[in-house]
């Protein structure tokens, strides 16, 4: 990027080649040296005192993530894992289409997929997960799971249905899961661990 007055230099100044290129060395060294103040190397942003301040960084860690775009930051990966019991990798974070705010994310492990999570934003009246409650309920393998958000159940192995204010969620294991001979209780425990922190909606 060419600045201004570096290319020549003042009428009536014949200035030697090697002085010209001296001066212009010490002006590109006084360029960088000013700078913009912004900070280098990923440090942090510096305050209006001039120093970055830890405790607003803290301070804005902790809440959950904004809205159902951010369900699939609620657990990490290495999270869910450990609940599992199987190391795995979040392979799948996105919107499904539908009129209703929704998210779905897949968790896999190196043989396919293992789990898979839809999240609801759903209404006051609790409707989507009323409907899944309707078609589960009379299932021979329901099962209310207390202790999971403020409602949940389970209508078959590896399959749980639950919701907390009006955040709803399904999650179940896929059939590799199965084939892996993971224990279907693992999936309480992950819903149990999102609900404790689900994304503000």
């Amino acid at each position: 990027m060419r600045r201004r007055g570096h290319g020549a230099a003042a009428p009536g100044l014949a200035l030697p080649v090697a002085l010209r290129r001296a001066l212009l060395a010490v002006l590109s060294l006084a360029v960088v040296g000013c700078g913009t103040g912004q900070p280098t190397s990923g440090g942090a942003p510096p305050t209006a005192g001039g120093t970055a301040s830890p405790a607003r960084a803290s301070a804005t860690a902790a809440p959950p993530p904004a809205g159902i775009d951010g369900a699939c930051k609620v657990l990490t990966a290495a999270q869910v894992g450990t609940a599992l019991g199987v190391a795995v990798k979040l392979t799948g974070d996105g919107p499904l289409a539908s009129t209703v705010p929704q998210r779905a994310c897949t968790y896999s492990a190196t043989r396919g997929n293992v789990l898979v999570m839809f999240v609801y934003a759903d209404a006051a009246d609790h409707r989507i997960f009323n409907d899944y409650f309707d078609r589960g309920k009379d299932s021979e393998e329901y099962m209310a799971v207390a202790g999971v958000g403020d409602q949940a159940f389970v209508d078959r192995p590896g399959h749980v249905i639950a919701r907390k204010g009006r955040v709803t969620v399904e999650m179940g294991l896929d059939p590799i899961a199965r084939s892996m001979n993971l224990d279907p209780q693992t999936v309480v425990t992950v819903m149990r661990l999102f609900l404790a922190r689900p994304p503000e909606v």
